[in-house]
């Protein structure tokens, strides 16, 4: 029957949907890595798979920082947390074949690391960017030694100017430093982040990395939210985790509804008995 042998297209109409929905879901996600030169981040290379908003992955990279968690045989635990708020990386070009040379310089700092845990999709919640909630969550949860190129913050110092403190600050506690990489900045995140960790590498310094990329950046996030409220709207806000919610929802429900309708015609086929064309009429 022609509604039988169109079936398998339906099908594949139906996986090339979710597909695209994914697709579209993961361009609004961002990743984010946690490493250490230290055996203190869980054990060895970890990946979390499931959707995590950029504050609980802010304090798995705090609690690094606790010396029962970092103490391994004869090692000491971490210095520093070291936090990089970037904009050059999305969840989608981690599975391209050509990928950015921020990708690249992450992905080797993070194989050549001692442990490091890694979320591939981390999306901004509660109407905050991803970048500001690391801002928030670190400023709230722990003392900043600095903050670097971070809107928001007592420090403007350029993110140049992080190489020098990063390796003459000495303290009997760890240090919290954040460093925001300007979209704007002349050089890749990649080589910004690796030129650091390079500095501490050098100093012998115990450290803990975080890098939160934030596609939207400080400056649109900000901006967004400056127009919204010069426009007095009230209506609710849906952020990345309720539109990529919302947008499977939808999907899922076109895929529902064009299945009954394929079982709805495949029935109706099977219930009506109709000669074929070229079939002789049965005598009575």
């Amino acid at each position: 029957m022609a509604m039988v042998a169109e079936a398998p297209c339906l099908l594949l109409a139906f996986s090339m949907l979710i597909a695209t929905v994914l697709a579209h879901s993961s361009l609004a996600m961002a990743p984010a890595f946690i490493w250490s030169n230290l055996r203190c981040v869980d054990s060895g290379q970890r990946v979390n798979y499931q959707v995590s908003d950029a504050r609980s992955v802010t304090r798995a990279a705090l609690e690094q920082l606790d010396m029962k968690k970092c103490l391994d045989g004869s090692e000491k635990p971490a210095d520093l947390l070291v936090a990089f708020v970037g904009s050059e990386v999305r969840s989608v070009e981690l599975s391209n074949e050509l990928s950015s040379d921020t990708v690249e310089k992450l992905k080797g700092l993070i194989l050549a690391s001692n442990s490091s845990l890694s979320f591939p999709y981390v999306a901004a919640a509660d109407g905050i960017s991803i970048g500001s909630d690391v801002v928030r969550t670190l400023q709230d949860s722990t003392d900043l030694v600095a903050a670097f190129g971070c809107p928001g913050t007592l420090s403007s110092l350029s993110v140049l100017e992080a190489e020098n403190y990063v390796v003459s600050t000495k303290a009997e506690h760890a240090q919290v430093l954040l460093l925001c990489l300007s979209s704007s900045a002349l050089e890749p995140e990649g080589q910004v982040v690796q030129r650091i960790l390079s500095k501490l590498e050098e100093s012998s310094v115990r450290y803990v990395a975080l890098y939160a990329s934030d596609p939207l950046g400080f400056e649109s996030f900000y901006a967004s939210k400056h127009r919204m409220l010069a426009s007095n709207d009230t209506k609710p806000y849906c952020d990345d985790v309720c539109k990529t919610k919302a947008t499977l929802l939808e999907a899922i429900f076109v895929v529902i509804v064009l299945l009954m309708i394929l079982i709805s015609g495949l029935c109706c086929m099977m219930g009506i008995q109709t000669p074929l064309r070229f079939e002789k009429p049965h005598e009575g």
